[in-house]
């Protein structure tokens, strides 16, 4: 069984409420899932996502946003702002994280994570594990520190990257 859960912004609870929907203003949310996989689709406002059990896909659209995975096989989307995508889980299976064009600070878990930066200045920090951790493009630079493990880093020019990781491309 999969779950969706869309925050769309239709709640209507008070005059002042809907006088900032109809001027376009977004309202900050808290979803949680479930144990089965799910799909959670943030808000453009500062959300809390929180994917439990399941290969969830989390993404917290606009807005500075806290977008937590749990056990499964996560796949995290930080889109704008500057996000706080994370793991609150102990040593597991492969984890996949995607910043967004802000400033992130993506963090891997004691497995084995594959991490993605994107335009922001984001800080990658990969755990103990066998890490991947991508910067694919121009923009901001970056900081990259790997931890624990045999990781590999495909880091931009301008990017920071720490002495603990083993194997280091660059384009």
């Amino acid at each position: 069984m999969r779950t969706t859960v869309r925050r769309t912004g239709s709640v209507v609870a008070a005059a002042a409420l809907i006088l900032a929907l109809a001027a376009g203003a977004a309202l900050a949310a808290s979803f949680v899932g479930t144990e089965d996989p799910d799909t959670i689709v943030g808000t453009d406002a500062r959300d809390t996502i929180r994917g439990l059990g399941g290969a969830d896909t989390l993404d917290g659209l606009g807005g500075n946003d806290s977008v937590l995975g749990d056990d499964g096989r996560d796949l995290i989307r930080g889109g704008p702002g500057g996000d706080n995508p994370g793991f609150d889980v102990g040593p597991g299976g492969k984890r996949g994280l995607n910043g967004g064009p802000g400033a992130d600070r993506i963090e891997g878990n004691g497995g084995d994570d594959f991490l993605v930066g994107a335009a922001g200045g984001d800080l990658l920090l990969g755990g103990a594990g066998d890490d991947q951790i991508g910067d694919p493009g121009p923009g901001a630079i970056d900081v990259i520190r790997c931890g624990e493990g045999e990781d590999f880093v495909e880091a931009s020019p301008g990017d920071v990257v720490a002495a603990d990781c083993e194997r280091v491309e660059r384009p």
